[in-house]
């Protein structure tokens, strides 16, 4: 049986039906859309637009941590060659180059070691960070958004009840723009320049194309947060040790 609606009717009823009906956790969503695919499947014209609008939805979810949904749409259906009677190479290509720089930075993986020089070309390593939270921030001195996010994340660092360090990435190419930002904004948390690195381009490990970009690491550097504003960084914290708390204390 064939699509007899509008297209965006159709992708607004999907979309209503995951946001309402499921809880906003990676291994539900995926399980709620490969019981919708199950259904379509019946049909290639239904099968493929359903599978093309939940990639679209996921691909930059609104909600943190639902990006995983989109590497499992990508591993399970065009990993495998299902959407190959429609998808061609250049798609397929892409969507594998967006879901493996995806895979590398997914909320509970551990965060890739960043190893770059400072504004003293001396080399530092986000992994020789001891504090018990690290704040990885990617920023361009130029950026508009960078100039309200950084006094806001500095405040939260000169402020914060938690044991945190910042590791900055500059991802300007000119260390002379670098230095004239730190000095300008007087930061003296780590700052490095991303171009400047020992080990590959940064965006290969870190979803991180534009920026400003947060990323929040835990002692183990494993990656708990992403992409949350800075004025948001000191609640998200303390919601997250009173998780730990209950996880200790073994309640739900």
């Amino acid at each position: 049986m064939y699509i007899r609606m509008p297209n965006n009717l159709y992708r607004n009823k999907v979309n209503e039906y995951l946001d309402r009906m499921f809880m906003p956790h990676p291994d539900t969503i995926t399980h709620a859309i490969n019981e919708m695919v199950s259904k379509a499947k019946k049909n290639p014209e239904t099968y493929k637009y359903l599978v093309w609008t939940v990639t679209i939805k996921y691909q930059q979810p609104e909600i943190m941590g639902l990006d995983e949904v989109f590497v499992n749409i990508y591993d399970q259906y065009f990993a495998t060659g299902e959407m190959d009677y429609w998808a061609n190479a250049t798609l397929n290509k892409n969507l594998k180059e967006r879901a493996d720089q995806l895979r590398k930075s997914l909320i509970g993986k551990t965060a890739a070691n960043l190893i770059m020089q400072d504004e003293n070309l001396n080399k530092k390593e986000l992994y020789q960070i001891k504090n018990k939270y690290t704040i990885l921030y990617f920023y361009d001195p130029d950026c508009g958004f960078c100039k309200k996010e950084t006094p806001r994340l500095k405040s939260f660092y000169e402020n914060t009840k938690f044991d945190v360090e910042v590791f900055a990435v500059c991802t300007d190419t000119s260390l002379t723009n670098m230095k004239k930002y730190i000095q300008q904004e007087n930061l003296d948390w780590v700052n490095v320049n991303g171009p400047r690195s020992y080990k590959g381009h940064y965006k290969e490990d870190y979803d991180a194309l534009t920026t400003p970009t947060i990323f929040v690491l835990d002692e183990k550097k494993k990656i708990i947060a992403k992409k949350l504003g800075a004025e948001r960084l000191e609640e998200f914290l303390s919601s997250h040790e009173k998780m730990l708390a209950r996880k200790e204390e073994g309640t739900p």
